[in-house]
């Protein structure tokens, strides 16, 4: 339930806090969104983040030391993503870097290593672990680049750089493509290589 409640908090807060924003480009690229359509205030939208998100870091710290780190971690990229004077998804490859670090990296990890020390293993990443945590970073780069695409003309207006605007939607969807196969190849051949490791 702890866990439950830790990533369902931070991600409730990840998302509201981003859609409170980008209200603006919001109306042109996702008009439908609870805020841009008038459904939520923001002040609401902002209390019931902030609410969220203070839930999931509570909830976190009760459950363990590992999954506090990893739930804080998250909380402070969202926060740097979305909020001045960072702001970092106005970068297009800092924000691929920060959602490939975040949700690939360091919340497979860290979740693996919360229960693996919970249930009273040592805290030690075994190399499949590791193969696993790259393949989802680099699939977190390429949600980083095709989540741009649909958002164009919004962006284009707000000043956001991303890959799409800058070389084109069909040139990123093919570079896109062939990440991901690069991907699944790479995670093949560590699969191969460390399926005997416990």
């Amino acid at each position: 339930m702890l866990v439950f409640l830790g990533t369902y908090g931070i991600n409730i807060y990840a998302v509201g806090i981003n859609q409170v924003m980008d209200v603006e480009i919001d109306k042109v690229n996702k008009p439908y969104l609870p805020i841009a359509a008038g459904h939520f205030s923001k002040t609401t939208a902002i209390v019931a983040s902030l609410a969220s998100g203070i839930v999931g870091i509570t909830a976190a710290s009760i459950a363990g030391p590992w999954f506090a780190k990893t739930i804080a971690f998250a909380g402070l990229v969202t926060s740097m993503y979305s909020l001045p004077p960072f702001m970092l998804k106005y970068n297009g490859a800092i924000a691929a870097l920060a959602i490939g670090v975040t949700r690939g990296v360091v919340g497979n990890l860290g979740l693996y290593l919360h229960f693996r020390t919970t249930l009273g293993g040592e805290a030690y990443v075994p190399l499949k672990l590791v193969s696993l945590a790259f393949f989802y970073f680099i699939f977190g780069l390429i949600i980083g680049i095709m989540k741009d695409i649909p958002d164009m003309k919004g962006d284009a207006k707000s000043g956001v750089k991303s890959f799409a605007l800058k070389y084109g939607a069909p040139k990123m969807i093919k570079f896109a493509t062939g990440l991901l196969t690069f991907n699944y190849v790479v995670l093949f051949i560590t699969t191969i290589y460390s399926y005997t490791e416990i």
